[in-house]
């Protein structure tokens, strides 16, 4: 059989078509899922370098076709599908990402982002200031999460975000800040400064109890008095209050559970974490404070502001998100609430800290 040639008289291979009325050449094949395409160049040479590619991805099972997806894509495929997270963890991935990511690479299509690109967008968040390298983490994670759905779905062979966090981190000489608990005479100075302070007087029964706990601040702002047992001596930790920005209805305060089973937990009520209650209940009989705030069937909450509604989680908070600032000396005086989060370790953790179970 004769087979085809070009004006060149070069022999076409199977597919390939020269078109001697635009003097294109063009290349047609049929992909896994039965539909034909068909790609053009001006010189055989750029053809074949199209079909080489072209074959190695049907090899691959690469869903050439669809390649056309963008990051934005791809990142409304993973929102729609994504399970397993809790509802405030969910919305702030989203947040972060329509926040930084949509308009800077998410209109980029899939097959045309590298490495390379993903580091170059990382280095420029970093330098021009716009968050600091351990809040990156949280970019990361939902960009190797919708990266994987990519690699999964055959749309891409690898993740391009794999290790690239590492190696910014390594750049900019990154350390991870170390944690230290309070010493002893630390915290008598924090609380001794609150309990002076008349300003902030209000907040001594709060800070008693999560220095005495060890409970995280949503878990503080939704205790209930219900949680509390006075007569066995134990506080259940079993719900945390959250305020974040919801698909529909804005921001508002919900309950959630904790992330693990470990999560719910019962803690011994100690004598300064018992005084502290107590005074707290004192407080706010003194000033006719009653919480008739519900919050997903959930009322009776131990702290309240002035309104008798619970503390928004916010409020004390650690702010600003680790964003990078000017360490500027101080030029006029600010009063302002020292918060606390982090790893809460026992004492005798840091006396001791082989020990070898710690709970």
């Amino acid at each position: 059989m004769q087979r085809r040639k070009d004006n060149k008289g070069r022999v076409l291979k199977d597919g390939e078509v020269y078109r001697k009325s635009d003097g294109l050449y063009m290349y047609r094949w049929t992909a896994k899922n039965g539909k034909r395409h068909t790609i053009y160049d001006a010189t055989l040479e750029g053809l074949r370098e199209k079909e080489e590619k072209i074959q190695h991805d049907l090899a691959d099972g690469i869903r050439i076709p669809e390649c056309s997806l963008t990051l934005n894509d791809l990142f409304e495929l993973w929102r729609k599908n994504k399970v397993g997270l809790k509802e405030h963890t969910f919305a702030n991935y989203v947040y972060m990402y329509n926040r930084f990511v949509r308009d800077e690479i998410g209109m980029m299509k899939l097959k045309d982002i590298r490495k390379s690109d993903i580091r170059s967008y990382y280095n420029g968040i970093v330098r021009n200031g716009k968050m600091a390298l351990n809040t990156l983490e949280t970019i990361q994670n939902v960009l190797h999460q919708v990266f994987a759905v990519a690699v999964d779905d055959e749309y891409i062979r690898v993740n391009p975000t794999d290790g690239v966090l590492t190696a910014i981190k390594a750049a900019h000489q990154y350390e991870t800040p170390k944690r230290h608990a309070l010493t002893l005479p630390q915290q008598q100075a924090f609380l001794n400064f609150i309990k002076k302070t008349p300003k902030f007087q209000h907040w001594l029964p709060m800070f008693t109890f999560m220095l005495g706990t060890g409970c995280r601040i949503s878990e503080t702002v939704g205790l209930c008095w219900g949680d509390i047992d006075f007569e066995s001596g134990f506080i259940t930790i079993q719900h945390n209050l959250v305020y974040h920005d919801h698909e529909v209805g804005g921001c508002y305060l919900t309950m959630s559970t904790p992330k693990t089973a470990a999560g719910k937990r019962a803690i011994p009520i100690l004598p300064e974490v018992r005084k502290a209650l107590e005074q707290e209940r004192t407080n706010q009989q003194e000033l006719e404070l009653v919480c008739e705030y519900e919050i997903d069937g959930i009322s009776d909450f131990v702290f309240l502001n002035r309104f008798g509604q619970p503390q928004n989680p916010q409020t004390v908070a650690p702010s600003g998100g680790n964003q990078p600032h000017p360490n500027l000396q101080p030029y006029s005086v600010v009063n302002f609430c020292i918060a606390l989060s982090g790893i809460f370790p026992s004492r005798n953790c840091v006396s001791a800290p082989k020990l070898p179970t710690v709970q």
